[in-house]
């Protein structure tokens, strides 16, 4: 098991963010499963009558935003009143197979599909666990 945290203030743009220090690696000692769970916290900044649609997951690069069934969707409606700092948490769950061997790293990442402006991941917490086959 490994784990890090991250607490440094990072904008979330249109394209595939990555989390600064959300990211945690391992090396594996055989063939298997690394299962990945992160806790993340965002400030949104929202504008009255703008959508703002988001997606976050766990990638295998610091540009990986294909999470496919991994991916945390969420939104704050257009007709919410406008805030600076609305906060949205997420919790992230992703599984890996591995080689023996050889050393991963998986990273908490990110991008605004609407609505992207002054956005920030805030918190993240990453935990790995290896399983062997």
């Amino acid at each position: 098991m490994t784990f890090a945290s991250s607490d440094i203030l990072a904008p979330i743009g249109f394209s595939c963010t990555n989390h600064v220090g959300g990211q945690v690696t391992m090396a594996v000692p055989s063939n298997g499963y690394v299962v990945v769970q992160a806790q993340v916290l965002l400030w949104i900044d929202h504008v009255q009558l703008n959508q703002d649609r988001w997606l976050l997951g766990i990638g295998s690069t610091a540009t990986d935003c294909g999470f496919g069934v991994f991916s945390w969707y969420d939104t704050v409606p257009a007709d919410t009143a406008s805030d600076s700092t609305i906060e949205r948490t997420a919790s992230l769950q992703r599984w890996f197979p591995v080689t023996g061997g050889n050393a991963y790293t998986f990273y908490v990442n990110g991008m605004m599909e609407l609505g992207a402006g002054n956005d920030d991941f805030v918190l993240t917490t990453i935990v790995a666990v290896f399983y062997p086959s």
